[in-house]
């Protein structure tokens, strides 16, 4: 059950951190204007390779994390400090 919770909440951050332009929506318009279609597709499918890597990490230590509340219940008011 919590894993299932936490793969929803995490499909739902990067969901949204992915339609919200940044860095990489700069560079793929760059790389459109500047270099070839191969070019581009390559930039595509690093940046989509990387988001799949991090969502894997990510998954991986907060089932770690999960295991002991006490250290899950750390981060989380830390990760709160640091959005304030």
């Amino acid at each position: 059950q919590i894993m299932r919770n936490s793969f929803i909440e995490l499909a739902i951050a990067y969901l949204l951190g992915i339609m919200l332009p940044g860095p990489s929506v700069a560079l793929l318009i760059r790389n459109r204007f500047q270099k070839s279609f191969m070019e581009n597709t390559n930039t595509i499918i690093g940046i989509i390779s990387g988001i799949f890597l991090q969502a894997g990490f990510v998954l991986f230590f907060v089932n770690i994390i999960n295991l002991d509340s006490i250290y899950f219940q750390l981060l989380k008011i830390l990760c709160s400090i640091f959005l304030l």
